[in-house]
């Protein structure tokens, strides 16, 4: 980050157009985009858990904790099912899948190269992957590993919540 000293104090008889200009563009990129990101979130989750893809990416999300992160694999429980669970516990399991099915890239290709081959599945994923492109920050945050130009411009006006 670029930090410019300034030597001396605003004169509010030729403000500082610029800086106040980005402000501003901050503030509405915030509470007018970013601001129903909650909402697209939520359609997404709901879209995931009213399709079959909660179900049909079960086994292949545990597969993946088991090569990628076992003590995420012992707290999520495999080897108990929903029914013998208290429904909070239920509800962790389904959310910590969800998230990784909209947000990690990774389990993403890995579930493309194992379920590819299923139609119906392919057109219930492309249906929930377009839902999470709406999210901002997968659609507009700078990305090292996945590098568009647009996002070193975007990813200036993203906030991660009300206090940042």
């Amino acid at each position: 980050m670029l930090i410019v000293p300034v030597e001396n104090r605003p004169n509010w008889k030729n403000p500082p157009l610029a800086t106040l200009l980005l402000i501003v563009i901050n503030a509405l990129v915030f509470f007018l985009y970013q601001g129903k990101d909650p909402e697209r979130i939520e359609r997404a989750a709901q879209w995931y858990a009213e399709s079959s893809l909660l179900e049909r990416e079960r086994q292949p999300f545990l597969d993946y904790l088991g090569k990628t992160n076992r003590e995420l694999l012992q707290q999520y429980g495999p080897d108990v099912e929903d029914a013998a669970l208290p429904p909070q516990h239920v509800a962790g399991r389904r959310q910590v899948q969800f998230e990784h099915a909209a947000f990690d890239p990774v389990f993403g290709r890995a579930l493309h190269r194992q379920l590819d081959g299923d139609a119906q599945w392919r057109d219930e994923r492309a249906g929930f992957e377009a839902l999470v492109a709406e999210v901002s920050a997968p659609a507009y945050a700078f990305n090292s590993r996945e590098a568009r130009p647009v996002t070193w411009i975007t990813s200036m006006f993203l906030h991660a919540d009300l206090m940042h």
